[in-house]
């Protein structure tokens, strides 16, 4: 078998994705090798299908994921629904807004709002009313939001386990 060819570099290179190693390169190569060997017996590998294709899904089955990365906020925008570290509260947490343009699109429609103001004029008004601030959040120990993207899209409410 030549080890020195694409398919068996392709290997090494998803294997790193499902299963990197801090192993010395020279130990590394004699087990992507034999684990390589393997694939080509296993039932994973079929001409009939795109060499990367089989080889991702033995890799998949063989590793899990070496590391899913999760990230955690401390509120989630009550406007678009993704999780925040920062961002506007209304009242006492009555309301979460993560971006300006949609904290403008609210203060547009409450009482008080004058048409001929400006965006900033908009936002200092509502700001020196109380209505709102802003600021930014640390996660709680005891509940948090957690998504797989660091821009908080689809989080899901995480509860700490005592």
């Amino acid at each position: 078998m030549k080890t020195a060819d694409y398919s068996f570099y392709l290997f090494v290179q998803l294997r790193m994705l499902y299963a990197p190693s801090e192993l010395p390169y020279d130990i590394m190569y004699g087990e992507d090798l034999q684990e390589f060997e393997n694939y080509l017996e296993s039932e994973f590998n079929k001409d009939t299908e795109p060499e990367y294709e089989c080889m991702e899904a033995y890799l998949k089955h063989k590793f899990k994921p070496h590391r899913e990365t999760r990230y955690k906020f401390a509120r989630k925008c009550d406007i678009r629904g993704e999780g925040m570290n920062a961002g506007y509260c209304i009242g006492d947490g009555d309301m979460y807004i993560k971006y300006e343009g949609d904290m403008l699109n609210h203060l547009y429609k409450q009482e008080g709002y004058d048409r001929s103001w400006t965006d900033d004029e908009t936002l200092e008004y509502f700001f020196d009313q109380g209505y709102y601030y802003y600021t930014d959040w640390e996660a709680d120990e005891d509940e948090w939001y957690e998504a797989d993207n660091e821009d908080g899209i689809n989080p899901k409410l995480v509860e700490a386990e005592f």
